[in-house]
């Protein structure tokens, strides 16, 4: 069961400029959302909320990189 192997789930949705985050608990149930940019501050920002916002260390983030705009996670 996937609660048993995570404490949150990332999917980010990606997009030229910005990408769209929802950050969930194991069971699907939205626990914050969030756009941040397509950049090195927007990454940062990212895992500042992960870690104020999920309720435990083990995390599977979901990325959806269609047309390579999730390409800055590649260190842009």
């Amino acid at each position: 069961m996937l609660a048993e192997v995570v404490d949150a789930v990332i999917g980010i949705d990606t997009h030229r400029d910005t990408h769209e985050v929802e950050i969930a608990d194991p069971a699907g149930r939205a626990i914050a959302t969030l756009r941040i940019g397509n950049d090195s501050a927007g990454f940062a920002h990212l895992l500042e909320a992960i870690a104020t916002v999920a309720p435990g260390p083990r995390v599977a983030v979901l990325l959806e990189a269609a047309a390579a705009m999730g390409s800055g996670w590649r260190g842009r």
